[in-house]
């Protein structure tokens, strides 16, 4: 696993569109993803700044909704994957705040955190999930853009 690996799960995990519908769609999948593997997650998708998406499961708490913010607010600024800035940024031995002065009060380097972008467009909103593992948090999410999207010939983290 390094950042090489998730920059190219964001290359192939892009979108022709997104609508409201699409992300309230790839939103229930995660949930359902996630209920089918006993994980207790919370789950945030915006597009263009506008909630679209919010849902928490059991066992989750309103420190969830914390991590959810910080992710979403991180993914907005740098435009791509949360593990994917973490990866970097250890590899570098520096922390987030000290190598792009980005307060942890709203900013977060872990995994979990995921670009919502349409081809000939670009960057558009995030996908953030928390709950469990930052590794799982993330293979959660590209395993289940990948279903939606069709995608199988994508890295995948966990084998």
């Amino acid at each position: 696993m390094n950042d090489e690996m998730i920059a190219k799960q964001e290359m192939l995990l892009q979108f022709d569109k997104f609508s409201h519908d699409m992300g309230i769609e790839i939103g229930l999948l995660l949930l359902s993803k996630a209920r089918s593997e006993g994980k207790s997650i919370a789950v945030d998708i915006s597009k263009c700044g506008q909630q679209i998406f919010h849902a928490a499961l059991e066992g989750t708490t309103v420190d969830n909704d914390e991590w959810l913010r910080k992710k979403k607010n991180t993914v907005y600024r740098l435009n791509q994957s949360t593990l994917g800035i973490q990866l970097k940024l250890k590899k570098q031995g520096v922390t987030l705040e000290e190598a792009l002065h980005l307060s942890p009060v709203d900013y977060v380097a872990a995994g979990g955190g995921f670009p919502i972008k349409v081809r000939g467009v670009g960057f558009i909103g995030a996908i953030a999930v928390t709950g469990t593992s930052e590794v799982d948090e993330h293979e959660l999410i590209t395993s289940c853009l990948s279903t939606y999207l069709g995608v199988s010939d994508y890295p995948k983290l966990m084998a």
